[in-house]
């Protein structure tokens, strides 16, 4: 499955308009896909924050009271993905404090993945409160990461801006 980077000039945040799911592939199960392919990028060091950025809100989107339930081996691949990918994403955060929100953050994100799964039996034995609190841990993960990524950007444009001010200077001092 080929992932899509928002360092592409003219990516706009959806895949190319070529791409079609599979005769096979259900939208859950291209979403699914996708996540666990987000996930793989972060546990392999690919643009951590953007991709777990990505994976966070593939999950919350693809998750509501109406949706599709993915099946246990959806569950427990999307599982394994996240366990692999958690050291990334804390490595992210130096501080204990920031640390601590990303382990809940991920943490969250696992529990809507087994929320994904459940029947409305189960998702019902649970105060309404614990989802709510999973979704708003995730999100809030989901922003860190796209705040670092805001960040990067932010000190590559400096670094671009420092270099065409050299590259000017170097340009009038030779002439």
């Amino acid at each position: 499955m080929t992932i899509w980077t928002h360092h592409s000039e003219d990516y706009d945040g959806l895949p190319p308009d070529n791409i079609v799911i599979g005769a096979g592939e259900t939208e859950l199960d291209y979403s699914v896909n996708m996540l666990q392919t987000y996930l793989g990028h972060v546990a392999r060091g690919d643009d951590v924050a953007w991709n777990a950025s990505h994976a966070a809100l593939f999950l919350q989107t693809g998750i509501s009271r109406r949706a599709p339930r993915i099946t246990e081996g959806q569950r427990d691949r999307l599982l394994e993905a996240l366990i692999l990918a958690r050291p990334a994403i804390l490595a992210l955060f130096p501080s204990p404090g920031e640390r601590e929100l990303a382990s809940r953050g991920v943490d969250a994100m696992a529990g809507l993945i087994f929320y994904w799964n459940e029947d409305d039996a189960q998702r019902s034995a649970r105060h309404k409160h614990v989802y709510l609190d999973m979704r708003a841990y995730a999100r809030r993960l989901r922003n860190a990461c796209h705040n670092h990524c805001l960040l990067n950007e932010i000190r590559e444009r400096a670094v671009e801006r420092r270099s065409e001010l050299v590259a000017d200077m170097l340009r009038k001092a030779a002439a």
